[in-house]
Formats: structure tokens, sequence, C-alpha cells
């Protein structure tokens, strides 16, 4: 009789086990289910190291009350660790796709969208690049006046990349026997800048180009005197 107690009891504790077991198996599977993740990793190209503190700003299209976001709507913001890292763990429901914003001082920014195609069992991971910055200051004096016709007129061919206080390739002019003047402007950081000018005196024109190694997040002096 009591061998007969012990195997059923034994045989309910099993069932027991066995059924726990499937229920937090079926929560891991629902909690896997309805979670994305988004991680990745941060370099700098230029320097190859990577980039602690950058700044990862997260949007999504969300479908709220059956009604379709056509907007990406900020949602939250990470920071990557020492080796460039940064990851977000979010719900899964109701998401279209999401958008990725990095930013930090003395880089430039860049983006990322992604659809949830884009998605495999859940997650993605990516490998970024921010490009540093470095800033070039012309000082521009005309040493050997002629004559109120005096010109010089430069622009930049090279390092460019188009942000708002980035060098441009449109064309500068100076003009007159009293010019003393500087112009700084962002350009690509550890490249070679390429800087065009041409100097109009006493009737002739004389051009020159010269090119400028400006280190990543300095700033870099040139003098161009005529």
């Amino acid at each position: 009789m009591k061998t007969k107690q012990f195997v059923f009891l034994c045989s309910v504790i099993i069932i027991a086990v066995i059924a726990l077991s499937l229920v937090v198996i079926n929560m891991s599977c629902k909690k896997e289910k309805n979670e994305e993740t988004i991680s990745g990793q941060v370099k700098d190209p230029k320097q190859n190291l990577f980039l602690q503190g950058v700044k990862i700003d997260l949007y999504a299209k969300k479908i709220v009350s059956g009604t379709v976001n056509y907007n990406f709507v900020y949602d939250r913001s990470a920071y990557t660790d020492s080796e460039g890292r940064f990851s977000f763990t979010l719900p899964s429901a109701y998401t279209t796709a999401y958008r990725i914003d990095f930013s930090k001082d003395n880089y430039f920014d860049i983006s990322e969208e992604l659809l949830m195609s884009d998605f495999a069992n859940h997650q993605h991971s990516g490998s970024y690049e921010l490009l540093p910055s470095a800033i070039i200051s012309m000082h521009f004096k005309n040493t050997s006046p002629y004559d109120i016709s005096d010109m010089i007129t430069y622009r930049l061919t090279s390092g460019l990349t188009g942000c708002s206080d980035c060098c441009t390739t449109a064309s500068h002019s100076f003009a007159g026997t009293v010019v003393d003047t500087v112009k700084t402007c962002r350009v690509l950081g550890n490249e070679d800048i390429t800087i065009e000018w041409l100097v109009q005196k006493a009737g002739s024109s004389a051009p020159f180009v010269n090119s400028y190694f400006c280190n990543a997040l300095d700033t870099t002096n040139v003098d161009i005197f005529y």
C-alpha cells in the first residue's frame, strides 16, 4: 500500500514539475515575442576607436487605437558605453518602423531607419560609424597692397559634408588694399583639405592651390598672405 502511495506521490510531483516548466517556457516565449531588441556599436573610423558617450535617440511609428502614425515620434534615449555599445529593449506591439539618431559633440550626426522586416527573431544589431569633424581657420591678409582693385577669391574643394556650419564649395572674394580677415568653418577631421585661391593685382592674376591636413577634433590655422 505504501509503495503505491509513494509511486502516486512521485507521479504527482513529476507532473507538477513538467506543468510548471511548460508555464515558465510559455511565459518566456511570450515575453520574447512581445519584445524587440535594437543594439549596436559605434566607431570613429578615422581614428580607429569605439566611441563612448554617443547619444542615441530612438523614434517610432506606432499604431494607436487602430490609427497609423506616419510620423516618427520620440520614444527614448541611451548613450554608448566605453566600448561604443548601446541597446534598447522595447515592446513590439503596434510599431511599424523605428528611426535611430546618433549625435556627439565634434562629430557629424547620422540617422538610420529600421522597418520591421529588418528584424530577425525580434532583434536588430548594427555597426555604425561617426565621422569626426575639425575646424579650419583661414587668415587672409593683403600684405603687399597695390591699389583698390586688389582682389583674392578662394574656395574649398574637399573635406565638405553639407552641415549648416560646414565649409562649402562656394567662392568668396575680398577686395581692396586693406584685407585682414579670418574665416572659419567645419570640415572632416583627419583629412587633407584643399583650398584654391586666385590673386588679382596690378592687372595680372595668379592662381594657387594647397592642401592642409586637419587633425580630428582640433583647429587648423592657415595663413594665406598675398
